[in-house]
């Protein structure tokens, strides 16, 4: 059921072949992807966003339902939620392959077009997340801060590194180790960022990040296209830094509550305090704090001139990215628990409610 009142902005062209008098955020299907009616909260937490491909088929792993892939229109592609339930972490996918852990310690790689298991390997600890794939490897970052470098043809360690943090800390769903030129960059929860040489493992450089207060583990990280490195702790503070070096470019105190978006040389993130923020990602400086008095629910979404976000208590709502005009909100039963994603090619999103169904919505 959508809710709220669609603006008119004329012929506004969204995509290709389509133009459209007024805008509005319509439903394309949903499935269930929890075998179970209700979730505990630390299942709902642990929930990764959805992996849009290329082409246009989706990936979903969750604990709490296997793992999956869906076609544009959602008919299901193929299933492991028999073979594995408790997916754990973010997924990688490269080509025809993925790469997945779960909870008792295993990662995966899976061909999706033979649709079998090419190969396993038993870890220390559970899969917290997975790297992009790079010069035929990827890494690992465990739920106890440990790092691992595995050849992606036959998973085999080509090195392993730990940082200890706090003891009694488990990471669920933190950031994902980002392969870039002949680094792996990665952030561990004593606060420390660090640029690891691809292939030997040695540390390039370390990082400690400086200034906060309550929290210090490192829990958002994003590389761009530009090569713009970025770094969030919880409720704390946003980090600007060098890849190359390390070295500090600014630090902003805004307190972020998830991962970033950048957007025409700008970027967006919610805040503790339910503000939408808003900084020049050049400099950081504050551009605007947009206040959501329900909270925003994660990071934005940008089709075309429009913004999608999420409130924390359920709707999801289309604005204007220029003038933050309300465009249209769609009402949820349950509230979203992941990123809201795309492929960046077209006008649908897809993103994982707190009940556990995948939604496939888009403006129309």
């Amino acid at each position: 059921m959508v809710l709220g009142v669609a603006v008119s902005f004329g012929a506004c062209a969204l995509g290709t072949d389509y133009s459209f008098d007024k805008i509005e955020i319509k439903r394309s299907w949903v499935r269930r992807v929890a075998p179970k009616s209700e979730l505990t909260s630390n299942e709902v937490s642990q929930a990764s966003s959805p992996i849009v491909l290329e082409g246009g088929n989706i990936i979903q792993g969750t604990n709490f339902g296997g793992i999956s892939e869906f076609t544009f229109y959602g008919r299901k592609v193929w299933s492991l939620e028999d073979e594995i339930a408790n997916v754990s972490g973010d997924q990688s996918v490269y080509k025809n392959f993925l790469f997945f852990g779960t909870e008792d310690r295993k990662v995966y790689a899976f061909d999706r077009s033979e649709k079998k298991i090419l190969w396993s390997v038993d870890l220390q600890s559970a899969v917290s997340t997975i790297s992009n794939f790079k010069n035929g490897a990827i890494s690992i970052l465990t739920t106890r801060g440990q790092i691992y470098s595995l050849n992606a043809a036959d998973g085999s360690v080509r090195w392993t590194k730990y940082l200890p943090g706090r003891k009694d800390l488990t990471i669920y769903g933190g950031p994902k180790p980002i392969a870039f030129k002949n680094q792996i960059l990665a952030a561990f929860p004593n606060g420390s960022v660090v640029s690891f040489d691809s292939e030997s493992g040695k540390s390039k450089w370390s990082l400690n990040l400086p200034g906060a207060q309550k929290f210090e583990d490192a829990d958002f990280m994003l590389l761009t296209g530009n090569d713009d490195f970025f770094v969030g702790v919880y409720d704390e503070a946003l980090y600007k830094i060098n890849p190359s070096n390390g070295s500090i470019l600014w630090q902003a105190f805004e307190k972020p509550v998830g991962d970033f978006e950048v957007h025409l040389g700008k970027i967006y993130f919610a805040s503790k305090d339910g503000d939408l923020v808003i900084l020049e990602a050049s400099s950081g400086k504050l551009v605007s704090k947009k206040k959501f008095f329900r909270g925003i629910g994660g990071r934005p979404l940008f089709i075309n001139e429009f913004m999608i976000v999420s409130d924390s208590k359920g709707p999801i709502t289309a604005y204007d990215s220029k003038s933050f005009k309300l465009v249209d909100t769609y009402d949820l039963i349950s509230p979203v628990s992941t990123n809201i994603v795309s492929n960046r090619k077209g006008t649908k999103f897809y993103f994982i409610s707190d009940k556990g169904y995948l939604y496939s919505l888009g403006l129309r």
